[in-house]
């Protein structure tokens, strides 16, 4: 009883001292990006689960994962060779579609949280819907999608 107690003040005080130590903004950040994490458990595929969440008005007005289209078999890797099938959508493209099917709503000024660091194709896709950031946890295998949104403009984070 008494150790519970002691487990329980340590952790209030924890969120306490956390709460102080981040600012608002870094908070948000956080938390959205912990939603994009929790969208990664959507996924099917195999080799790397992908989430990612837009963010607008701090709002979130999409989510979406990698994975195959829609009518497709939730396999995004080749069954004898293991490779990522061709036709895999990546999170950002999902969560982009989304919006383009169901919101109506657009990214103008919206911001990206996704897990990964984006592609190529994918950041062009981000600049091209008017997004104002993007914010990833985990570096991807080159640097070139990171460099495309810097050059066009829009700030990249790693969180």
């Amino acid at each position: 009883m008494v150790i519970g107690l002691i487990l329980f003040v340590v952790k209030v005080v924890l969120v306490v001292l956390e709460a102080k130590l981040y600012t608002k903004q870094q908070r948000y950040n956080m938390m959205w990006m912990e939603m994009a994490t929790a969208a990664t458990k959507m996924s099917h595929c195999v080799r790397r689960q992908v989430g990612c969440v837009i963010v607008k008005d701090g709002k979130v007005i999409s989510t979406g994962w990698n994975g195959t289209p829609k009518g497709f078999d939730n396999c995004c890797e080749h069954t004898d060779t293991g490779e990522t099938l061709p036709y895999t959508i990546h999170a950002e493209a999902n969560a982009l579609d989304k919006l383009a099917r169901f919101g109506g709503i657009g990214c103008e000024n919206a911001e990206a949280y996704i897990t990964t660091q984006p592609c190529l194709a994918c950041a062009i896709r981000l600049a091209n819907s008017g997004v104002k950031s993007v914010y990833y946890r985990e570096s991807y295998r080159d640097q070139i999608g990171s460099q495309f949104l810097e050059n066009a403009g829009i700030p990249v984070f790693k969180i």
